[in-house]
C-alpha cells in the first residue's frame, strides 16, 4: 500500500511540474502583456516577456512593485482606487487605457483584470493587449464611413437603403429634396407609404432575386407619391444590402424621369396633330422626337421621291444616311449648333439620296419645341425640292465663272510669253507667287527680271533645241527675288507655242516650291536631331519588325540592356533574347498590334545576356508608319527595372514573413 502511495504521489508531482512547464512556456510565449500581482498587496509577483518588451521596463523594475509604483502605470489617477474595486468584485476590464512606455511613446491597450486562486492564496493576473493597430484601422474605417455618407449626399441621385421588411435606412439629401420628406421622416416610414400597391408583384420578383445575392442590371420603373400628394416616376437600380455575409435588405439608385414621361406624353399628342397636319401639304413633312432621336415622315417621300413605305425609316439615321457625304456632317452639326445656341428656327440646303442613288437638292427647314428646361422636344420641319431651280442657278454661274475658275482659282501661276520670253499673259496666283499685287505689273517683263541666282540661258534657245530634237520643254526649277526682299523657289511647267511650224512663245504653270524646299530642310534637320537623340537617349530604342521582333537598328543603351554589342544586335530577332517563359505572352501581344486590334503596348519581361543571367525590363512597343507596307516596322523602347523588380521580390518576402508570424501570433492567442 505505502508502494502504491508513494506511486501515486509521484505522478501527481510529475503533472504539476508538466502543467507548470506548460503554464510557463505559454506565459513567456503569448502576445499578450501579462502582470502577476498579490491580490493583497497589489505587490507584482512577475511579468511575462512581451510586457518587458512593449512598456520598455526591465524585469528588476517591475518585480516587487505596486502596481501604480511602475512608471508606465504613474498617469493612471484611479489606479489604487481600482485596485481596491477588483479585491471587490475580483474583476476590471479598460477597452482604451492609453500606457507611457519608458520611451515617452503611448500605447493604446486593452487592460483586464482577474482574481483566482492558486492553492489557498488569491493573485491578480493582469492581462494587456496592445491595440494601436486596431484604434488606427477603427479611425480609418470611421474616415471611410464619413467619405462613403459624404458622397452618397452629394449625389444629384436618390440613393437608399431599405431592409427585406420595407422599412427605409437610408437616403440622401436628393430623395429628401425629390419628394419634400425630411430625412426623419423617410425612417420612420415603409417603402408602401410612397409606392402604391399596384407594384407589389413588381417589387416582390425583385426582392426574389435579391435574396439570391443579385444585382439588378435592368432598372425598372415606379410612381412614387411625394409629400404634397405629387406623383414622380423614377427609375430604380437595385442590389443586395449585407449585414456581414447575410442580405437584410437592398440598396439602390433612383433616377427622376418625371420630365422625360411627360415629354413622352407631349410627343404622343404631337405625332396625333403631325398626321391630320402632314395631309393638308404637297411638301414633305417631317417631325423629330426627342429623347428618342426618331422621325416620322408624311406620304411626301413616296409621291416627290418614289420611295415606298417599306423602304422608310422612322429613324435619324436613316435620314442621315441619305444626306450627300460631303455634306453630311455640316448639316447635322448645324441643328446641334441651333439647339447649343436656343434657336428657335433652322434651315439648311444640301443634297438628298433618291432611290435611284441620284440627289435632289433640297431647302430644308424646321421649328423647335423645347421643355422647361431648356431641352429640345420636337423639331418639326419641311423639305422642299429645288433641284431644277440649282441647276439653272448653277448653269448661269458655270457660264458666268467658266474663264475666273481654270485661271483666277487656281493655287499655281498661269502664263504666256512671246518668242522673247516676255509675259503676254499673266493669272491673279502667279501675281501673288512674284510679290506683285496686280497682274497686269507682270506684262512686259520676262522669267529672268526675277531670278535671284545666275540667269539660264534664254528659253527660246530650249525651245529652238526641242523643236529640231521633237522633244518636249523640260521642268525649270530656280529662285526669284520679290520686289518687297523676300525670295520664294519656283517649278516651271512650259510647253511651246507654235504658229506655222514657228516657236511663237511659250505657256505654262508656275508653281511656289518654297513650303516643299522648306520642309526638305526640316526634314533634314529633323532627322539629324532624331539621330543624336536616338543614340544619346537614357532608354533603350530600336527599330523592329512587326512579327518576331526583328531587329534592323538599335541604339547603344538598347544593346548595353540586352547585354549584346551593337554588332551582335544585328539581323538578329528579338525572341531570340527574350526569356523562354516570356516568349508566348510578347507574341500574342505582336499578334494583336499586327492584326491591328491594340495601337501599341507595355509589357514588362526578361532578357537572357549570354552569360545566363535575366534582366528584366519595361517593353513599350508602338507602330511606325512606312512606305514600304511590306515591311512594317515597329518603334521598341526598353528600360531596365531589374533593381525595381528585386525590390518588389524582398518586399514580398518580407510580406509573406510578417503574414506568417502573424498567423503564429494568432494561434497563441486562440490557445490561450
Amino acid at each position: 500500500m505505502k508502494s502504491t502511495a508513494k506511486k501515486v504521489g509521484s505522478s501527481i508531482v510529475r503533472t504539476l511540474k508538466d502543467s507548470e512547464l506548460r503554464y510557463r512556456r505559454l506565459f513567456e510565449a503569448t502576445q499578450d502583456g501579462i502582470l502577476i500581482l498579490d491580490a493583497k498587496t497589489g505587490m507584482i509577483a512577475d511579468v511575462n516577456p512581451y510586457l518587458i518588451k512593449m512598456l520598455g521596463y526591465s524585469r528588476e523594475e517591475f518585480i516587487k512593485k505596486k502596481l501604480w509604483e511602475v512608471g508606465a502605470f504613474k498617469d493612471i489617477e484611479a489606479s489604487q482606487e481600482a485596485f481596491e474595486d477588483l479585491q471587490e468584485k475580483e474583476y476590471i476590464r479598460y477597452e482604451d487605457l492609453p500606457l507611457k512606455a519608458k520611451n515617452g511613446q503611448l500605447i493604446q491597450v486593452e487592460f483586464v483584470s482577474n482574481v483566482y486562486l492558486v492553492g489557498e492564496e488569491k493573485v491578480i493576473q493582469c492581462n494587456i493587449r496592445d491595440i494601436t493597430k486596431h484604434k488606427q484601422i477603427i479611425v480609418a474605417l470611421q474616415e471611410n464611413e464619413k467619405k462613403y455618407y459624404d458622397l452618397v449626399n452629394q449625389s444629384p441621385e436618390g440613393v437608399f437603403i431599405i431592409e427585406l421588411s420595407g422599412h427605409i435606412l437610408i437616403v440622401n439629401k436628393a430623395m429628401c429634396r425629390e419628394l419634400a420628406f425630411s430625412e426623419e421622416e423617410f425612417l420612420s416610414m415603409s417603402i408602401w407609404d410612397i409606392i402604391p400597391e399596384q407594384y407589389l408583384d413588381q417589387y416582390r420578383e425583385r426582392l426574389t432575386k435579391i435574396l439570391k445575392g443579385e444585382s439588378l442590371k435592368e432598372s425598372t420603373e415606379y410612381e412614387v407619391r411625394g409629400k404634397d400628394g405629387k406623383i414622380h416616376y423614377v427609375e430604380v437600380l437595385s442590389a443586395p444590402h449585407y449585414s456581414g455575409k447575410d442580405i437584410i435588405g437592398f440598396q439602390g439608385i433612383a433616377r427622376d424621369i418625371t420630365a422625360r414621361k411627360r415629354a413622352e406624353e407631349v410627343l404622343r399628342e404631337s405625332e396625333r396633330r403631325f398626321q391630320l397636319a402632314s395631309w393638308a401639304t404637297k411638301d414633305i413633312i417631317w417631325e423629330r422626337n426627342y429623347p428618342a432621336n426618331t422621325i416620322a415622315w408624311n406620304d411626301g417621300l413616296q409621291k416627290l421621291f418614289h420611295y415606298s413605305a417599306e423602304e422608310i425609316e422612322p429613324t435619324v439615321d436613316w435620314w442621315q444616311d441619305r444626306i450627300h457625304p460631303a455634306e453630311r456632317i455640316k448639316v447635322i452639326n448645324s441643328i446641334q449648333t441651333a439647339i447649343d445656341q436656343g434657336e428657335n428656327f433652322w434651315s439648311k440646303e444640301y443634297r438628298f439620296r433618291l432611290v435611284d442613288g441620284s440627289y435632289a437638292n433640297i431647302f430644308d427647314r424646321g421649328y423647335f419645341l423645347y421643355d422647361e428646361q431648356g431641352k429640345p422636344l420636337q423639331l418639326i420641319g419641311a423639305m422642299v425640292d429645288v433641284t431644277e431651280q440649282k441647276r439653272a442657278e448653277d448653269a448661269l454661274r458655270s457660264s458666268e465663272e467658266k474663264y475666273h475658275r481654270l485661271v483666277d482659282e487656281v493655287n499655281d501661276g498661269i502664263y504666256a510669253t512671246d518668242d522673247a520670253e516676255v509675259f503676254t499673259f499673266a493669272n491673279s496666283a502667279l501675281a501673288r507667287i512674284y510679290g506683285v499685287a496686280d497682274p497686269q505689273a507682270l506684262l512686259g517683263r520676262k522669267f529672268t527680271d526675277f531670278l535671284a541666282s545666275e540667269k539660264p540661258a534664254p528659253l527660246n534657245q530650249a525651245h529652238g533645241s526641242a523643236m529640231q530634237s521633237g522633244s518636249a520643254l523640260q521642268v525649270i526649277n530656280g529662285q526669284i527675288l520679290r520686289p518687297d526682299g523676300t525670295s520664294a523657289f519656283i517649278e516651271i511647267k512650259p510647253t511651246m507655242t507654235v504658229k506655222d511650224g514657228q516657236i511663237v512663245g511659250t505657256q505654262g504653270v508656275v508653281r511656289d516650291i518654297t513650303e516643299h524646299k522648306q520642309a526638305e530642310e526640316a526634314l533634314r534637320t529633323s532627322e539629324e536631331r532624331f539621330k543624336t537623340i536616338f543614340v544619346q537617349a537614357p532608354l533603350g530604342i530600336a527599330l523592329i519588325g512587326s512579327l518576331t521582333g526583328h531587329i534592323y537598328e538599335a541604339n547603344p543603351r538598347f544593346a548595353k540592356i540586352a547585354g549584346r554589342s551593337m554588332e551582335e544586335l544585328e539581323n538578329i530577332d528579338g525572341m531570340q533574347i527574350t526569356h523562354p517563359d516570356d516568349v508566348q505572352a510578347d507574341l500574342d501581344k505582336m499578334a494583336l498590334l499586327n492584326a491591328g486590334k491594340i495601337n501599341g503596348f507595355q509589357m514588362e519581361k526578361r532578357y537572357l545576356h549570354p552569360d545566363g543571367t535575366a534582366v528584366w525590363i519595361n517593353m513599350t512597343i508602338a507602330p511606325m508608319k512606312v512606305d514600304d507596307k511590306t515591311q512594317p516596322r515597329h518603334l521598341c523602347m526598353i528600360e531596365d527595372i531589374t533593381d525595381r523588380k528585386r525590390a518588389e521580390e524582398r518586399i514580398k518576402r518580407q510580406l509573406d514573413h510578417l503574414t506568417a508570424l502573424s498567423g503564429i501570433d494568432r494561434v497563441i492567442s486562440a490557445n490561450f
